[in-house]
């Protein structure tokens, strides 16, 4: 009877305490993120990509999530000279505390291929600089109105030498 008693008075404690803690500020969520070129972003977009000599015809949704801590863009990139040629990636893009971009890459060649990276933020423009263990990622996104130009520069090493592919991709929102 006592451990029942001692286990209830501990169970509406612990309840109380766990309310009063979490009604505090600190224990809130941040409010939504406000940034001009991501909220540009937002909506469904289409556009030709040359990469290395290879065409694509691209799409991207792009949406905020989690409170709008997040912008997710989806992206499936289908060849245009062979249509079997497809590829999918999601990425997720927020500001850290300093107000620096933030972005995490992942796609249809898994855990190898993601990547994450940091950058900055302007009113209507942002660049990310992402790698992992085989390459970096130098991009960069201006947003004019509904059109959306993604360009970068990915670099890696193999057989000793280093590579360079570039990329530019002007998109039109839908």
């Amino acid at each position: 009877m006592f451990k029942a008693k001692l286990l209830l008075i501990s169970f509406f404690l612990l309840s109380f305490f766990s309310v009063n803690l979490f009604s505090q500020d600190q224990f809130q969520p941040p409010k939504p993120l406000e940034i001009k070129v991501y909220d540009a972003m937002v909506g469904e977009w289409e556009g030709v990509s040359d990469m290395m000599g290879m065409k694509s015809n691209d799409k991207l949704k792009i949406y905020w999530t989690l409170n709008k801590q997040f912008l997710v863009m989806e992206m499936k990139s289908v060849g245009v000279d062979n249509p079997k040629n497809v590829f999918n990636a999601i990425c997720y893009y927020s500001v850290d505390k300093d107000g620096k971009s933030v972005s995490w890459w992942f796609d249809d060649w898994g855990t190898e291929m993601a990547m994450s990276g940091t950058g900055v933020i302007s009113d209507n423009k942002f660049t990310i600089l992402s790698s992992n263990s085989m390459m970096k990622d130098d991009r960069t996104v201006e947003v004019n109105g509904s059109e959306m130009t993604v360009s970068g520069v990915t670099t890696w090493t193999q057989g000793g030498q280093e590579m360079k592919a570039e990329s530019k991709t002007v998109f039109n929102k839908k």
